[in-house]
């Protein structure tokens, strides 16, 4: 009989430590599960981030061609104003030469008439 209770004493705690094992690894499953939702949270996060660099990226390749565009158009706009300004010069010249002329012209005129 004492053999017995000896046995069923050291299955008992045996049984104890096992039991102490099994709740630790259940502790630490826990502590990984919980570990894993929170990368889990932080690969989304950083997924997130990455779609968000894509569109910048994407947004930022449509402004530079926008930028380049208009960098020609301001570019064209230049060279026609310099061509403008050249046109209205000529017309101011000519202008003032027509004028001289018609001056010119009325003293002659008055000098002839009278």
């Amino acid at each position: 009989v004492l053999q017995l209770y000896k046995g069923w004493r050291r299955s008992e705690s045996a049984l104890k430590d096992r039991n102490k094992e099994l709740n630790s690894l259940k502790l630490r499953t826990r502590q990984l599960q919980e570990s894993h939702t929170k990368f889990r949270g932080q690969i989304q996060a950083l997924e997130s981030v990455k779609e968000l660099t894509i569109s910048l990226q994407s947004q930022l390749s449509a402004f530079e061609q926008e930028n380049k565009q208009l960098e020609e158009e301001n570019k064209e706009l230049a060279q026609f104003n310099l061509r403008a300004e050249k046109i209205l010069n000529e017309k101011s010249i000519t202008e003032e030469r027509q004028n001289q002329l018609l001056s010119e012209l009325r003293m002659d005129f008055a000098t002839l008439k009278g």
